[in-house]
């Protein structure tokens, strides 16, 4: 590990995130925020845009309910789980934190049902993709 890794490390804000199937509680310092495992998407031309992480979006309008574990969905569902996480990362960051965030993930096991033993590595890969610094999946309390 090189020395600015370490620094870093040191000085990243720590979030602990805890998760269950129908929603993610995100805490760091004196926030929390706990989201619903779902988003609102909308379609827009050829894209799709994102109306709303873990609630209803404000305006009544075309879009649907992208559950992130369960059912169906009209995006994939890994860059959903990515933009979810970011949304929260940022909300308890700033939206232009300067150092990023480091991850405790409690609670991974309860994905098993859905991602089959893979739980672990797609939520590393998707905190990272979302921004985090480090991702550690700790043992549930």
């Amino acid at each position: 590990m090189r020395l600015s890794d370490t620094i870093f490390l040191a000085i990243s804000k720590k979030i602990d995130v805890h998760i269950n199937l129908k929603y993610f509680r995100f805490q760091t310092g004196g926030k929390s925020l706990t989201l619903n495992t779902y988003l609102y998407i909308e379609k827009k031309k050829e894209n799709w845009s994102i109306d709303s992480v873990g609630k209803a979006p404000h305006k009544q309008g075309h879009t649907q309910k992208n559950e992130l574990f369960r059912g169906p969905a009209e995006v994939c569902k890994f860059h959903a789980l990515a933009a979810f996480l970011a949304y929260a990362i940022a909300e308890l960051t700033g939206k232009r934190a300067m150092v990023k965030p480091t991850i405790n993930c409690y609670g991974s096991q309860n994905l098993n049902s859905v991602l089959n033993g893979y739980e672990e590595g797609v939520l590393i890969r998707a905190f990272e993709d979302a921004g985090a610094l480090q991702v550690n999946i700790k043992a549930n309390v």
